[in-house]
């Protein structure tokens, strides 16, 4: 059995490469894709010094559908090269596994489902509310139901207090939204949606384990619906819901909700996850999940010899 980890990264080649030399050491069969947004300088020494199979360029834009294209960028590249591997790892550079690398494979290899992230129905206010991504009541109609326009890309303190209370009052209508997580976007109701009972949206987390024939069905659903595509490229995190809402709702696939990776939602700015430090480890570890995020670095640089420990023993 092998698996292909997917990285989609921008800025650390630290700890990029301390990411990659980990999973080079636990899963020595790996094949590891990054897709980079970052300079491309850090091309060439992501694959001179770590054992990379491939580096993809990639267009930064968080909260944007360009997280997704870079992944479909990867998809498609480990298509073209008719590699054989069973499973798809989809790693951000702030992950980082928290238990041996070996049990994990064996847990893929003998696994009867066929992908694990956490997905909930985002119209049900008691599943929105009540998991690890807890969504306030209306955050999928703002989110899924309105088609945004970007009028700038990223907005300062200022100006997102600034906008506050113009984006309260639309808010309240029905037709308009201003969103300023993400830069600004003006948001308008779409005359109609891809949703339906019969292709229901779903929502999650966006980093998954899935077979390499979920990956398949992925890049097949993104060629054979150019027009639903389109519509996901002009919501707010398109990411959080369109690769849950494309699996989830092909019956034949078995997909867990119980999420192989721990990330601490309980506070979470502008949509962010908490960075981990080490008095965060003991509720990680004892989540039994593989892996955890967001670990940062520059914060708490010794907290990945602590993790190592424990992976690599």
């Amino acid at each position: 059995m092998r698996i292909s980890f997917i990285l989609q990264t921008y800025r650390s080649l630290e700890q990029i490469g301390r990411l990659v030399d980990t999973l080079n050491r636990g899963c020595p069969d790996s094949l590891i894709v990054i897709t980079h947004s970052g300079p491309r300088d850090g091309f060439a020494q992501l694959t001179r010094e770590h054992q990379v199979a491939h580096v993809l360029p990639a267009v930064p834009g968080r909260g944007r559908f360009a997280l997704i294209d870079s992944y479909l960028s990867a998809l498609r590249w480990l298509r073209r090269q008719n590699t054989p591997y069973d499973w798809i790892v989809l790693l951000s550079e702030q992950d980082y596994p928290i238990r041996p690398l070996g049990e994990f494979s064996a847990t893929l290899e003998h696994s009867a489902f066929d992908g694990y992230f956490y997905f909930f129905d985002p119209s049900d206010k008691r599943a929105a509310s009540s998991g690890p991504m807890v969504w306030p009541p209306r955050e999928w109609e703002d989110r899924y139901l309105f088609r945004y326009g970007l009028l700038k890309n990223d907005l300062s303190t200022i100006e997102r207090a600034l906008l506050r209370l113009p984006r309260k009052v639309l808010g309240l209508t029905r037709n308009h939204r201003l969103h300023t997580s993400f830069g600004l976007g003006l948001g308008r109701r779409a005359d109609a949606t891809p949703f339906s009972p019969g292709f229901r949206l779903h929502a999650g987390s966006y980093w998954h384990v899935i077979r390499r024939e979920c990956g398949e069905a992925v890049l097949d659903f993104v060629d054979e619906n150019p027009d639903i595509v389109d519509y996901f490229r002009q919501v707010i995190l398109p990411h959080e819901a369109l690769i849950p809402t494309i699996l989830l709702n092909k019956k034949a696939l078995r997909i867990s909700p119980h999420d192989l990776r721990y990330f601490d939602f309980s506070n979470p700015h502008h949509g962010q996850s908490k960075t981990l430090g080490p008095a965060d480890l003991t509720p990680a570890f004892a989540s039994q999940c593989y892996f955890a995020r967001k670990f940062d670095m520059t914060l708490h640089p010794t907290i990945f010899d602590l993790l190592d420990s424990k992976v690599l023993g």
